[in-house]
């Protein structure tokens, strides 16, 4: 049962009587991010400051609360991917995977599948895309095929960052309160991205065609 627990008591704050309305702040913070009138992590900090001046949290307590090794995961790997975006390292592994693939469509979008999946584990998703959008359609025009099938491809694979914390805003959320370690996302992710991809690449040319 201890591996369920996700809180320890002694990092809960005592709310006492403000029981109601941390629940109403936290559902506003849900409401505010589920109809994008926020993003997650501007609605999380919003409800961060409510719950401090409403005085459900104490400075000490929001403090104490705070796991820095993961915060300082979170900002490393930040500023990892906009290092390997600004030097241009990824886009040069890309484009040599792409020119490894030779002329099939096939093996390309399991190359740009593959960077994506890869690359998804040490940055967003979003950067991810970004970084490899450019070389997947520059090469499917080149080639000749339809663009958005490599496209597709690329949108569904940057989206399986499961076998790292570090990819996904949402892990980096459970990682500390959960008490996971790195290698528990690796055990479950990988098995879970192998199975993902394949599911990718059979599907997306059966339903975008190359041609």
């Amino acid at each position: 049962m201890s591996e369920l627990q996700l809180f320890d008591s002694e990092n809960v704050p005592n709310i006492g009587s403000k029981t109601v309305l941390s629940a109403l702040i936290m559902l506003a913070m849900i409401l505010l991010s589920s109809f994008n009138v926020l993003p997650l992590m501007s609605s999380c900090f919003l409800a961060a400051f409510a719950m401090i001046i409403t005085h459900c949290c104490s400075i000490k307590q929001a403090r104490d609360s705070i796991d820095w090794g993961i915060l300082m995961i979170f900002a490393g790997s930040v500023c990892m991917g906009m290092a390997i975006e600004r030097v241009g390292l990824a886009e040069l592994l890309a484009d040599n995977l792409l020119a490894l693939a030779g002329n099939s469509p096939f093996w390309v979008l399991t190359c740009v599948c593959v960077c994506g999946v890869v690359l998804s584990e040490f940055v967003s998703n979003t950067a991810a895309a970004a970084i490899l959008y450019p070389v997947a359609y520059q090469t499917a025009l080149a080639m000749d095929v339809y663009p958005l099938t490599f496209c597709i491809g690329l949108l569904i694979s940057v989206s399986l960052c499961f076998a790292s914390p570090i990819g996904s805003p949402t892990h980096m959320l459970v990682y500390g309160p959960g008490g996971y370690r790195f290698s528990d996302f690796m055990r479950v992710g990988i098995i879970m991205n192998v199975i993902m991809l394949i599911a990718t690449l059979v599907f997306t040319p059966m339903i975008f065609p190359f041609k």
